[in-house]
């Protein structure tokens, strides 16, 4: 499911919008945005806070998406 494009709010770091659009590119799961334990945990920590913001939201198995704007 594509969503359209949102405005990204101005405080996201880097890391966070690199993470944001490749959710709304479709790479929902974390096999497909990590591709070791550590960088896991670091794309994990940054899916939630995506997630807290409202720009992103956890789907059916695990995948995440992003919210409707």
């Amino acid at each position: 499911r594509r969503v359209p494009v949102r405005a990204v709010p101005a405080e996201l770091d880097q890391s966070l919008r690199a993470l944001l659009a490749a959710v709304e590119e479709g790479r929902g799961a974390l096999g497909e945005l990590a591709s070791g334990p550590e960088q896991a945990r670091a794309v994990l920590a940054g899916l939630g806070e995506l997630e807290f913001r409202g720009l992103i939201r956890r789907t059916f198995g695990g995948r995440y998406e992003a919210s409707a704007p």
